[in-house]
């Protein structure tokens, strides 16, 4: 059964239509995270220093250290908790599902761009 070319290439431009809004669809959501994971690392990092140049830091417990530093303990949890939950996944989303669509659309004589535009390599 032989498709008609024109009805063959609206549909090819309306999946790819569809692939570009879906990959523009991620990018604010991935940008949010990108952020968020951003401005957790720093703080981590800022806490971090500030809680190993504490000279009070070398001579009491853990503990106390820790409780000295509630801003330093409760970033590292929280960037623990991100990169358990995969975070870090959310934030290369569109690369995932661009990378995963391209050995999709090999079998078809087909690969794409990161913004999600078509290109035909021929049968």
């Amino acid at each position: 059964m032989l498709v008609d070319p024109d009805i063959q290439e609206d549909d090819v431009k309306a999946f790819e239509a569809r692939l570009q809004k879906s990959i523009d669809n991620l990018r604010p959501y991935s940008a949010r995270w990108r952020l968020f994971l951003m401005l957790v690392s720093i703080l981590t990092i800022l806490c971090a220093y500030l809680w190993l140049t504490d000279p009070d830091t070398v001579n009491t417990s853990l503990y106390t250290s820790l409780r000295a530093h509630p801003v330093f303990f409760i970033s590292s949890c929280t960037l623990i908790l991100l990169f358990t939950v995969g975070v870090h996944k959310r934030v290369v989303a569109p690369s995932i599902l661009v990378q995963r669509l391209r050995i999709c659309l090999a079998d078809f004589g087909y690969s794409i761009t990161e913004n999600g535009t078509l290109i035909n390599k021929g049968n």
